[in-house]
């Protein structure tokens, strides 16, 4: 799980025409547009409706926006961009390549080093990766 946090006001309303979920800090449950009104989804399956995004400049990280794992790469995978890691706790920690094969559940970049999770990238990452897409 990926997580990024959101600091500005205009960082969480950019949000506001999508589907995503954003979790708070010391909250059980998420935050997420409905028809363009901030509603928060308990963990109790409670829905309830906020007039207003409640932020306070003061607090850094008051939102976190969590990137959802993408599922595992599989043989139709093999020769794309993909992420590899080990630990399911620290994804941020790994490396970027290109998925040679796949044997015994193990995700090989080269005949040498392998890494028991890799998921294909997805175009966002690989445009933030390389700029390809800046010049067109």
């Amino acid at each position: 799980m990926i997580k990024k946090y959101l600091t500005t006001p205009e960082e969480i309303l950019a949000l506001r025409n999508t589907d995503t979920k954003l979790y708070r800090e010391k909250y059980c449950g998420y935050f997420k547009f409905v028809d363009g009104v901030p509603c928060f989804f308990s963990d109790a399956s409670d829905i309830y409706f906020n007039t207003e995004i409640d932020f306070n400049p003061n607090e850094s990280k008051l939102y976190i926006l969590v990137k959802e794992n993408l599922s595992n790469a599989t043989e139709k995978d093999i020769g794309k961009l993909c992420w590899f890691w080990d630990d399911e706790e620290d994804e941020d920690v790994g490396n970027y390549g290109v998925l040679k094969y796949i044997r015994d559940e193990k995700f090989y970049i080269n005949d040498l080093l392998y890494y028991d999770k890799c998921r294909r990238l997805t175009f966002e990452e690989v445009v933030e990766l390389t700029g390809y897409m800046e010049n067109k």
